[in-house]
């Protein structure tokens, strides 16, 4: 039995169910993503990197998307105002919009690839990475959001993000 299996056993009704089935989901849809407990909840990486979380409440769950503030929603289906976070409610499992969260999934998989999320400022990455080129010849190392040079040192760091080593020199 896995950590996350433990989490979700402890939990009461309705919100066992709901995990269970939003678990299901993930584990189907996106085999790719690492499902692993940490700050005592499922969390969901790709590459290291986390991108979404279940976490649960007196009375319902929440399906947490670490840079959902960068997702689309037209309809206005996620909730929150933090400069990243968002998240879906859910109070049972009727209330799970099965295409709805495949579609935000798909974007947040998507982002992450990409990875201009390290100032919110998607017309920045181009212009960093350009200015990264000229005074080092590196790569823009897209996982820890920081410039690296060729000997996987760290040059600068982007906004408030910590100088770590770069992984993918």
């Amino acid at each position: 039995m896995s950590n996350v299996d433990l989490y979700q056993s402890e939990l009461p009704q309705p919100q066992k169910e709901i995990v269970k089935r939003l678990r299901g989901f993930i584990a189907r849809h996106y085999p790719e993503l690492t499902e692993s407990l940490k700050w005592h909840v499922p969390i969901y990486s790709l590459h290291g990197k986390n991108l979404l979380g279940l976490q649960d409440f007196t009375a319902h769950v929440n399906l947490n998307f670490f840079w959902g503030a960068q997702l689309h929603d037209p309809r206005r289906i996620l909730i929150g105002t933090g400069k990243r976070v968002r998240h879906v409610t859910f109070r049972s499992i009727t209330d799970i919009a099965w295409a709805a969260l495949k579609e935000f999934i798909d974007q947040a998989i998507a982002k992450s690839d990409h990875c201009t999320h390290a100032t919110g400022d998607d017309q920045a990455a181009p212009r960093r990475q350009s200015i990264h080129h000229e005074i080092t010849g590196g790569h823009l190392c897209c996982k820890t959001a920081c410039f690296s040079s060729p000997r996987r040192g760290v040059v600068a760091s982007v906004g408030r993000r910590l100088r770590l080593p770069c992984e993918r020199a």
